[in-house]
C-alpha cells in the first residue's frame, strides 16, 4: 500500500514504476507456478524448491515411495513400492501387501542381489522409512538416507511424477478384473523403462545398460503412456494460461484504479 501511495503522489513516473515492478513480480510468479503445476500432487504444496544432486552415474541414488492403496488382490497385494534410479530414471515396481519396513527391506535385498547397494536413498518421512530397522539397514550397508517432506517440490519428485502414470495405466489394463492389476506390473515397468524420456534424451534402459532393450512392441501400453504424457502436458499448459489471464486482468484493474484516482471524469 505504501508503494501505491508513493506512486500516486509521484505522478505518471511513479505509476509506471509500480506497473513495471508488478509485471516483474507476475512474470516470476508464473515461472514458479509452471514448475509446481508440472510436478504437482493433488492438494496444496508448501516449501521452496531445493534440488538434490543426482550423481554422475546410474545406481548412485534411489528415490523410493509407496503407492496405494490399490484394489486388494487374491494374493493380498494392496500397495506398490516404487524405486527410481535418479540418474537413468530406470524404475522398479514391486507389489506389496503393506507399507511396512519389513517388505521394503525385502525388496531392497532383492535389488541388492542384482545391482548392489546405492550410495544414497531418498524417501519421504513415512513410518517404513523412519523406523529403527530401516535406519539400521542403511547404516550396516553403508547407505546414506535422506528424508524429505511428502509433497514438497524437492528430491522425491522423481518418484512422485511417475505415480499417477503407473496408477492410470494399471487401472486401464485391469478394467475388466480390477483385482488382477498386479499381473500387469511387469509389463508396465518394461514399457516405461524402454520408452524415450525427454529429461535424459534416451530410454532409461539404454542409459542404465548401454544398449537398447530388445522387446516385442507393446502398442497398447505405449499408447497409454503417451496419452498420459500428453494429458499431463495439456493440463499444465491450460492451468498456466488461465493463471496468466487472471493475473493480466488483475494488473489491468489495478492500473486502471491507480490512474483514475488522479483523474476527473470527462465532461459530456
Amino acid at each position: 500500500m505504501t508503494d501505491i501511495l508513493r506512486g500516486t503522489n509521484s505522478g505518471r513516473d511513479g505509476t509506471l514504476n509500480i506497473y513495471h515492478r508488478n509485471k516483474r513480480d507476475i512474470s516470476g510468479g508464473l515461472n514458479e507456478m509452471k514448475f509446481l503445476l508440472e510436478h504437482r500432487k493433488k492438494g496444496k504444496k508448501e516449501g521452496e524448491l531445493n534440488t538434490i544432486e543426482k550423481g554422475d552415474s546410474p545406481l548412485d541414488t534411489y528415490h523410493i515411495d509407496h503407492l496405494g492403496p490399490m484394489t486388494l488382490t487374491t494374493k493380498k497385494y494392496k500397495y506398490l513400492l516404487i524405486i527410481v534410479d535418479a540418474f537413468s530414471k530406470f524404475i522398479w515396481i514391486y507389489p506389496t501387501k503393506s507399507t511396512g519396513t519389513r517388505e521394503v527391506l525385502q525388496k531392497l535385498i532383492v535389488q541388492q542381489v542384482v545391482f548392489g547397494n546405492p550410495r544414497r536413498i531418498i524417501t519421504d518421512k513415512g513410518a517404513a522409512f523412519t523406523s529403527r530397522d530401516f535406519g539400521n539397514y542403511c547404516t550396516e550397508e553403508g547407505i546414506e538416507h535422506i528424508t524429505i517432506t511428502a509433497g514438497v517440490p524437492r528430491g522425491n519428485g522423481q518418484v512422485e511424477r511417475i505415480n499417477s502414470t503407473i496408477i492410470s495405466v494399471l487401472t486401464k489394463l485391469s478394467d475388466v478384473k480390477p483385482n488382477n492389476w498386479y499381473k500387469h506390473v511387469d509389463r508396465v515397468q518394461r514399457c516405461i523403462n524402454g520408452s524415450y524420456q525427454r529429461a535424459i534424451k534416451n530410454t532409461p534402459f539404454e542409459v542404465l545398460f548401454g544398449m537398447k532393450m530388445r522387446q516385442k512392441e507393446d502398442i497398447k501400453v505405449l499408447e497409454m503412456l503417451e496419452e498420459e504424457r500428453l494429458k499431463n502436458h495439456d493440463d499444465s499448459r491450460n492451468e498456466i494460461r488461465q493463471l496468466a489471464k487472471e493475473n493480466i486482468l488483475k494488473m489491468q484493474q489495478e492500473n486502471k484504479r491507480q490512474y483514475n484516482k488522479k483523474c476527473k471524469k470527462a465532461r459530456k
